[in-house]
């Protein structure tokens, strides 16, 4: 199709800002969630989302609405389409959105058999009506998929597409038949999460899941509740007390409003709440003295008044830990990204392909030092972690550092 793709994955926001900088793309694949995330990112830098050239957005993995549609067009000045896939069946190219009409996804009807049925009965539906789609796979060879029932409501309308097309259109995705989340892009069950609050000996076997979609990004908050016996221990539940505000600092924000036990009911489903805010819930650790506690709880209090934690004497031990965990598993990953990327700069069929994956691994490399120099400063003997045959280089725009990888000369494309 004479189109170069530019694979980068998600996350890492700085990242991709940088892409879209750089390569100036004509479209944008991903989430919706995430284009909308990066597009406010953007403005929150004092830059235009419109000014980087996209012109259509393929947005799809999670339910949005025309007025999502309406919101990134406005950030990005694109034409933005649904698409509609799964992995079982063959991931992203089941279905799309044509750009003339985008009345309904177009099903590649040469290589899937669509069905709607009731999701109880499993007795088929008429055109028009919504129930849950069926899929059977019609040319695919390995794992073929017959009568799969994907879980995912939708409609199917068999008239002809005033684009000219005459495949049969599905309407966009309206939810799921099943209890299943879909939070950033990610499939979530509440039996995953219940599971491991079973595992947490200080929690009752109460939980509320509570999903806040007023922001773009869905949210979900873990609400829950202690046992009788760690109440009493605490003398008490009060928000205020240093051991509860240790909680939070450890696994996020507590949610608003007065403390109490959680609804209990024969099952817990989880609840679209419009104006809920907050990520996480109670925070899971080893057992820790009433100091460390108070520490942690003045700890949260200076991170809640935007006071910057920079060295590694001004955070608690569990802090420290978290961060550390977190920025390596970041740090290497960007890693071994760029090395991933390395054979392609061969591979690539021109010039400009190979400056274009050649720049993704500069970037690459360039994150990971940056990374693994603030883990440095944090007492991380990095080259004991990383080796010192595959530390990355710094890029000349880094300015060297006193303390992480020394520099190694520069490799180039």
């Amino acid at each position: 199709m004479g189109l170069t793709v530019v694979p980068v994955s998600s996350g890492n926001t700085l990242r991709q800002i940088l892409l879209l900088q750089d390569f100036r793309p004509q479209g944008l694949a991903c989430t919706p969630s995430f284009a909308l995330h990066i597009g406010e990112s953007m403005r929150e830098q004092g830059l235009d989302p419109r000014g980087v050239g996209l012109r259509y957005g393929l947005f799809g993995a999670e339910p949005w609405t025309d007025a999502m549609r309406l919101q990134l067009e406005a950030l990005w000045g694109i034409v933005a389409v649904d698409f509609y896939g799964l992995s079982e069946i063959i991931g992203p190219g089941v279905a799309v959105e044509c750009a003339a009409a985008r009345r309904g996804l177009h099903i590649a009807e040469d290589h899937f058999l669509p069905e709607v049925i009731d999701p109880a009965s499993g007795e088929p539906r008429p055109a028009g009506a919504e129930g849950e789609l069926v899929l059977t796979c019609l040319t695919k060879q390995a794992l073929p998929m017959i009568r799969y029932r994907t879980g995912d409501v939708t409609a199917l309308d068999p008239e002809p597409c005033r684009c000219g097309r005459t495949s049969i259109r599905m309407a966009r995705i309206k939810g799921r038949s099943d209890d299943m989340l879909v939070i950033k892009g990610v499939n979530v069950y509440p039996s995953q999460l219940e599971a491991a609050l079973l595992t947490v000996s200080d929690l009752a076997p109460h939980y509320q899941l509570v999903v806040d979609r007023s922001h773009g990004f869905p949210i979900i908050s873990v609400h829950v509740e202690p046992t009788p016996e760690r109440v009493s221990a605490w003398g008490g539940f009060d928000s205020r007390r240093p051991e509860v505000a240790a909680l939070a600092a450890a696994g996020g924000r507590a949610p608003a409003g007065a403390p109490g036990p959680q609804p209990r009911s024969g099952h817990r489903p989880a609840q679209d709440h419009p104006a809920q805010r907050g990520e996480g819930g109670a925070g899971r650790g080893k057992e820790s003295t009433m100091s460390q506690r108070v520490t942690e709880a003045e700890l949260l209090a200076r991170i809640e008044r935007g006071e910057r934690v920079e060295s590694a004497e001004e955070m608690t031990e569990a802090y420290r830990d978290n961060l550390v965990h977190l920025m390596t598993m970041q740090a290497d990953s960007e890693l071994a990204g760029g090395y991933g990327y390395v054979p392609w700069i061969m591979k690539a069929p021109g010039v400009d392909e190979k400056h274009v994956v050649a720049q993704i691994v500069k970037d690459e490399h360039r994150h990971a030092s940056v990374m693994y120099g603030l883990l440095a400063d944090l007492g991380v003997d990095v080259d004991a972690h990383v080796g010192p045959t595959t530390r990355p280089s710094p890029c000349a725009s880094t300015p060297p550092r006193t303390s992480g990888p020394p520099a190694s000369p520069p490799t180039s494309a």
